[in-house]
C-alpha cells in the first residue's frame, strides 16, 4: 500500500506550530502540545461516554478505492483536512454522506439505527488521511432537526451551477445509496485507547470546534492548577500521569484508562509521558493552537501554583 503521497495533516491554515502549556514555576519542566486533528461539528449531537466503555482515537489512511468497514456498535466522530479529496461515508448500505475536509461528522452505529454494516470509502483520486474518535457507548442518531444542511445555491460553492435540484434551497446531507462499495481495507493505526472511568454525555452544538491534542510531558512536569474551559477527555499514550483535585488526592491515570478532566485540576508526571486530549465544544473561530485553560487558585496549603495567565 503506497502511502508517500498522503497529504499532510490539516493542510493550509490549520497546520499550527507547537505550543507549550504554562508551567507551574520557572524551574519546572514543561510539556509540548500540538494538534493531531481539528474539525467543526456538523450538526448537533450528544457524544456518549460511559464508565467501563472504551474510547479510542484512530488514524486511517485510504488510497483511492479503499474502504474502512465499520462492523459492530460504536459512536464515531470523523475528521479530515485533505482539501484535494472527499470521503463518502455509508452509515448503512442504503444511505450515504459526503465527508468534506474540516467538518467533524457524527455517526451512531447500532442495530436499532441499522448502521452496523456501514463503510467509509475513498472515491477520490488522491490518498486521504482521516481520524476518528470512537466510543463503545451507543449514542442517539441525529434527529432531522439536528442535521446540518448546506445551501444548494451555486454561489455557496457546494454544487456546480446547473446541477442543483433545488436552486437556492437547502440540501439534505444524507442521500440514498444503492449498496455499499467493495474495496481493499485501508490502513488503521490506533493512537490512544482507554476505558472511561465515568459516564458523561457531551452535548455538541452545530459549528463548535472539536480538537484532538497530543501532549508530550517531560519528567517532573506539573501543569499548575487550572480548569479546562471546555469538556476535555484525557487518554494516556505512554508513561503515567497523575491528576489531583486537592492537595493529597493523587490519582494515577495509567495507559488504558481514560477520563473527563474537571477543575480545579493539577496534572503531573514523574517520568516522561504522553497523552491525547479531546476537547469538545470550543467556540467557533476561537484560536485552537493550544488548549485554553482557566487558571485556578490551589487549594489551601498546596505548594503548587496556579497556571499563569
Amino acid at each position: 500500500m503506497h502511502r508517500s503521497a498522503v497529504t499532510p495533516l490539516l493542510a493550509g491554515a490549520l497546520i499550527l506550530p507547537l505550543a507549550a502549556p504554562a508551567q507551574a514555576a520557572e524551574s519546572e519542566p514543561v510539556g509540548n502540545v500540538n494538534i493531531v486533528i481539528a474539525g467543526v461539528a456538523f450538526g448537533q449531537f450528544t457524544y456518549p461516554l460511559e464508565a467501563g466503555k472504551r474510547i479510542t482515537i484512530q488514524r486511517h489512511v485510504l488510497d483511492p478505492g479503499e474502504i474502512i468497514s465499520w462492523n459492530g456498535p460504536s459512536t464515531v466522530v470523523a475528521m479530515h483536512g485533505n482539501e484535494d479529496g472527499d470521503l463518502t461515508n455509508f452509515p448503512n448500505c442504503r444511505s450515504q454522506q459526503t465527508w468534506r475536509p474540516y467538518p467533524a461528522y457524527y455517526v451512531a452505529r447500532s442495530k436499532e439505527a441499522g448502521t452496523l454494516t456501514g463503510v467509509t470509502a475513498n472515491r477520490s483520486s488522491v490518498p486521504i488521511e482521516f481520524y476518528t474518535v470512537k466510543s463503545e457507548a451507543i449514542g442517539v442518531p441525529q434527529s432531522d432537526g439536528q442535521l446540518h444542511r448546506e445551501p444548494t445555491s451555486p454561489q455557496a460553492g457546494d454544487v456546480i451551477a446547473g446541477e442543483e435540484p433545488n436552486p437556492g434551497g437547502v440540501g439534505d446531507p444524507v442521500t440514498v445509496a444503492n449498496g455499499c462499495p467493495a474495496g481493499a481495507e485501508g490502513e488503521t493505526t490506533q493512537l490512544a485507547s482507554g476505558v472511561m472511568g465515568a459516564s458523561k454525555g457531551i452535548d455538541l452544538t452545530d459549528h463548535t470546534q472539536i480538537v484532538v491534542y497530543r501532549h508530550k510531558l517531560a519528567a517532573g512536569y506539573s501543569s499548575g492548577w487550572h480548569s479546562p474551559n471546555w469538556p476535555t477527555v484525557i487518554v494516556p499514550i505512554s508513561g503515567e500521569i497523575t491528576t489531583q483535585h486537592g492537595c493529597t488526592d493523587v490519582t494515577p491515570q495509567p495507559v488504558g484508562e481514560a477520563d473527563v478532566a474537571t477543575g480545579p485540576i493539577l496534572v503531573k508526571s514523574k517520568g516522561a509521558a504522553e497523552y491525547l486530549s479531546v476537547v469538545w465544544n470550543i467556540q467557533n473561530a476561537f484560536p485552537v493552537d493550544a488548549p485554553f485553560n482557566l487558571p485556578e487558585m490551589p487549594p489551601a496549603g498546596c505548594p503548587e501554583s496556579a497556571l499563569p495567565l
